[in-house]
This record gives structure tokens, C-alpha cells and sequence, in this order.
């Protein structure tokens, strides 16, 4: 039973392949038959619609690559945008860091100060 149906499948294959083939050989006849200049309209027509089709796929393209450049354009910006953004809140805890450091020599500075004096008064109340 599937033996047959694979047949009659590969049957209906090959007919639906043979009238293709002969409608296209019956269009190609009548295209013979007609005359020269009705041959060369219909060229004409055909070539023109070719050319349509091949502009319009090469806009598609065009297109597409524009949009594609314009997404990785974006997702660059993006990118640098980000970086410059860690860069400057990276400059900004360094200075932060800094003016702690800073504060921490002057207070380590006033202490030592105040220690001296305190010494000094000392040896001079001795």
C-alpha cells in the first residue's frame, strides 16, 4: 500500500512536470507565431519589468545596509557614550580619594603640630 502511494505520488510528480513542460512549450510557440514587432513589445515590456525588480532588490539591499551601518553607528555611540561615562565617574572617585587623602595628611599634620607644641611647652615649663 505505501509502495503504491510513493507510485502514484512519482506519477503526479511527473505529470505536474510534464504539462509545465508543455504549457511553456505551447507560450513559446504562440510567442513564435507572433509578429516581429508584437515579439519585441513584449521583450521590451519583460525587460523593463526586469529592470524594475532588479532596481527594487538593489534598493532592498541598499536599505538594508543603511540600516544595518546605522544600527552599529548607534550601538558605537552607545558604547563610547558609556565609556566616557565609567571614565569620567572613574576621574571623579580619584579626586574624591584624593581630597580624603588630603584630608587625612592635614589632619595627621595638625596632630603632630599640636604634639610639638604640646612637647615644646612642656620642656618649657621644665
Amino acid at each position: 500500500l505505501i509502495i503504491k502511494k510513493e507510485n502514484a505520488a512519482r506519477l503526479l510528480v511527473q505529470q505536474k512536470k510534464m504539462e509545465a513542460e508543455m504549457q511553456i512549450r505551447k507560450e513559446q510557440d504562440a510567442f513564435d507565431r507572433l509578429p516581429k514587432w508584437k515579439k519585441e513589445k513584449i521583450l521590451k515590456e519583460k525587460k523593463v519589468v526586469e529592470d524594475k525588480i532588479l532596481t527594487e532588490k538593489k534598493d532592498a539591499e541598499e536599505s538594508i545596509l543603511k540600516e544595518k551601518r546605522e544600527a552599529e553607528e548607534k550601538i558605537l555611540k552607545e558604547k563610547r557614550v558609556a565609556e566616557e561615562r565609567i571614565l569620567k565617574e572613574e576621574r571623579e572617585a580619584e579626586q574624591k580619594i584624593l581630597k580624603v587623602r588630603l584630608a587625612e595628611e592635614k589632619i595627621l599634620q595638625e596632630k603632630k603640630d599640636a604634639v610639638e607644641k604640646i612637647l615644646k611647652e612642656k620642656r618649657e615649663a621644665e
